[in-house]
């Protein structure tokens, strides 16, 4: 379920990426954006790249099962009255989603080198290393503003799943749950569930202005020359821009 849900989260981002990638670099030419532009997109993403996508969710659907089943195990502590158990558990807890954040902070940004340049996983993992350590990028800032607000709206959604599993279990009364045994990993699974299906269609959101920014950072000579009016207000709303490109 979760490498499924990683792959087509990451399909969604790679095809936009895709679009934004044949405006970035077409828009401003003679010949235009290349028609069926999505479509184009789409089928690169399920073909050339299946495999490079594919093996960028699975790492991301590891670390999230481990993550998932550390949360578990906390709450099974916490239920049996076992203090340092469940302390251990929500440590290594906190220490796998502050890993799975970096993975996937990283390979969203490679997934875009993917869909631009249309490289396989592992030589677009490097490339956007070097370009993050050789320009800093601190445009990419801009996570700091639009990835918070999605997550926020994600994790509500989740948690109103779990909400509802639990008033589920406790007005029907399943045969299978009498005893309470199964209420915390169905309520941890409408979690997860919830909250990967939100994430799932706030994906196009957030893809586009990724997709820009790694762009820019990449070929900025093509934001400056084909896209002013875009770079001037760049510039304008957050300076740093121009050190971060090198412009």
């Amino acid at each position: 379920m979760y490498w499924f849900s990683e792959w087509l989260k990451n399909t969604v981002h790679t095809t936009i990426a895709g679009v934004y990638g044949s405006w970035y670099f077409c828009s401003g030419t003679a010949q235009g954006m290349p028609a069926g532009a999505t479509r184009g997109a789409l089928r690169r993403a399920t073909t050339y790249s299946f495999g490079s996508i594919s093996f960028g969710s699975l790492i991301i659907a590891l670390i999230n099962m481990l993550r998932q089943a550390c949360s578990v195990a906390q709450r099974h502590e916490a239920a049996q009255g076992s203090l340092v158990g469940s302390v251990a558990f929500w440590v290594l807890g906190c220490l796998i989603s502050l890993l799975d954040w970096l993975v996937t902070f990283f390979n969203r940004y490679a997934f875009c080198h993917i869909a631009l340049y249309g490289k396989a996983y592992l030589p677009a993992a490097r490339d956007t290393w070097s370009m993050m350590k050789d320009r800093g990028v601190d445009a990419l800032a801009a996570d700091c503003l639009v990835g918070p607000v999605l997550t926020m709206g994600s994790v509500f959604v989740s948690y109103v799943c779990a909400l509802l599993a639990y008033l589920y279990l406790r007005y029907t009364h399943p045969a299978y749950n009498q005893d309470g045994d199964f209420t915390a990993v169905i309520m941890a699974f409408a979690f997860v569930i919830g909250l990967q299906i939100c994430q799932i269609f706030l994906t196009p959101m957030s893809s586009g202005i990724e997709t820009i920014f790694a762009a820019m950072a990449w070929d900025p000579q093509v934001m400056i020359e084909q896209h002013p009016d875009l770079y001037q207000r760049l510039v304008q709303l957050y300076p740093r821009v121009q050190q971060a490109i090198h412009a």
